[in-house]
């Protein structure tokens, strides 16, 4: 028995929570699923109290595994569907798009199209079903001001233009005017787009909180967009302990969000740079190297006449010894200076660029997918995926939004 068609009597709640729950015909658990504490106080008349805790017990059974087989998994999992970016190489490389149910993370230096991404997303989401499309709407969440509403117009008008194109083919011809998408507007677009300027880490995590209850009253939205995670989390929290369970906690409300409303989450990281430790050891051979050289040559700039005369004599006498030490102070000074090198060298390679918000913050997206720079192209490539290999791919940010590079 699936835990959503539990019955509500069977979660040890109150015997008169129970009646009042039964005669509003709120029976079993998933009855509850798509309800608010407010909006369950307003129709059964129970306060506050009663309804989160009855709201409590049906989400923590619901999330729970409920002995599922290996086919019914893999049947869900044909299912899910992805949504295209309109970029051939791009969608090949995600295995068909942005993945329904899942978390995806963009992470990539400045000017690497991650904002650029997010925008023709909230455009592609809404695309016609023969178009590939799902006709849904976007949640875009800004928390770094990035949103630009005259860009987001732009792509929009392209992809109207892009759907023209197709709709005047003879592939299309023969379709209902309705079904081509005709309601497909510039002006649709716009008003399927619900953006939220957040100016805080306390303003995202209470949007996300709601997103829930949002997406109840707004079934229609296929994906939620934060862009990007990093950037209060960064500048407005300085305790590791604090961000760490600020970070844990809107990473399980999106997981949620995700799996139990089958909407695509996309966020945005930023890039760190990463310095590893230089070895010590390394270091203090290089200093006692020194030490000895500069020992070598103050004694013979403090060495008397007479002392130089004679060293100056055994040389004459012995061209050997004259050979050995010219070797010997050469083959310190050239030792010193390639000591000296490798130092700065491995100074240098060691300062990488990474992800930001740590090593943990990695295990929870589903998706990863790295946006940059390389060979004066934008190359993508997908660095973590449960069902598809590490590939890569080049893209252009053009004015009709993302698009693929013909191979040259």
């Amino acid at each position: 028995m699936k835990e959503k068609e539990r019955t509500l009597i069977s979660l040890g709640l109150p015997t008169s929570v129970t009646a009042r729950l039964h005669m509003c015909n709120l029976i079993k658990v998933h009855d509850l699923l798509d309800f608010s504490p407010t909006h369950l106080s307003e129709v059964t008349g129970l306060n506050l109290m009663d309804c989160c805790e009855a709201l409590r017990l049906c989400s923590s059974v619901s999330s729970e595994n409920a002995g599922q087989t290996v086919l019914d998994m893999i049947e869900e999992g044909g299912s899910l569907s992805h949504i295209i970016t309109l970029c051939p190489s791009l969608d090949e490389v995600l295995g068909g798009g942005v993945l329904l149910g899942a978390l995806t993370e963009v992470v990539g230096t400045p000017g690497a199209g991650k904002t650029q991404l997010c925008l023709q997303l909230s455009v592609s989401v809404q695309l016609p079903k023969w178009c590939h499309g799902m006709e849904g709407e976007a949640v875009f969440i800004d928390a770094e001001g990035s949103f630009i509403a005259s860009r987001l117009l732009e792509i929009a008008d392209s992809a109207v233009s892009h759907c023209d194109q197709l709709r005047s083919s003879d592939a299309y011809q023969n379709q209902d005017k309705e079904e081509n998408g005709s309601s497909f507007t510039s002006e649709s677009i716009l008003k399927n787009v619900h953006y939220f300027r957040c100016l805080s880490q306390l303003s995202v995590a209470s949007c996300v909180k709601l997103l829930p209850e949002f997406i109840s009253k707004h079934p229609r939205v296929r994906i939620v967009i934060i862009d990007s995670i990093a950037f209060h989390l960064r500048h407005d929290t300085h305790d590791n302990r604090i961000r760490t369970s600020q970070l844990c906690s809107i990473t399980q409300d999106l997981i949620q969000l995700a799996t139990n409303h089958r909407v695509a989450v996309v966020v945005t990281n930023q890039m760190t740079t990463r310095i590893a430790h230089i070895d010590s050891k390394l270091m203090k051979n290089s200093e006692c190297l020194n030490d000895r050289v500069s020992d070598d040559e103050k004694r013979r700039r403090t060495a008397t006449p007479h002392e130089e005369e004679m060293t100056e004599g055994r040389d004459l006498n012995s061209s050997p010894n004259k050979e050995n030490l010219k070797r010997k102070l050469s083959g310190a000074r050239s030792d010193t200076i390639s000591v000296s090198e490798s130092v700065t060298t491995r100074r240098e390679t060691n300062a990488t660029l990474t992800p930001a918000l740590g090593e943990s913050w990695g295990h929870c997206a589903t998706i990863r997918l790295l946006l940059r720079w390389q060979h004066g192209r934008r190359n993508a490539t997908l660095l973590k995926s449960p069902h598809k290999a590490t590939a890569s791919c080049s893209y252009a940010v053009t004015a009709a939004g993302i698009r693929g590079l013909l191979e040259t």
